[in-house]
């Protein structure tokens, strides 16, 4: 409910980082590869449109091109400027930031 009541780029953001080490049906520790393309699909399947932006290194961002067949996600490998901006655009309550809106932004 407060997701869809908030699906707007100046109420609510995910960030989400592109690997992430998890536990299996097994309960046995598994390094999840396909985790920020995961938490997107979900996302979207559910019919939400906020912004997404998939963070990891400058040495994984290589992996991340998947964001480009989604809208209104991105990814950033390395440094932290256009996270930063994304985040402030979040508090400032803008709505009309695209920069980080692309692979590598």
């Amino acid at each position: 409910m407060f997701l869809r009541k908030h699906d707007q780029p100046d109420k609510i953001r995910y960030i989400s980082d592109h690997a992430r080490h998890e536990r299996n049906s097994e309960g046995k520790i598994i390094e999840n590869l396909n985790a920020g393309e995961d938490i997107i699909k979900f996302i979207r399947d559910e019919g939400l449109k906020a912004p997404i932006l998939i963070s990891t290194t400058s040495r994984a961002i290589r992996w991340t091109r998947y964001v480009e067949k989604y809208p209104n996600t991105g990814s950033v490998g390395g440094g932290y400027d256009m996270f930063d901006k994304y985040v402030a655009a979040l508090g400032a309550g803008r709505k009309d930031d695209k920069a980080w809106m692309k692979f590598n932004a």
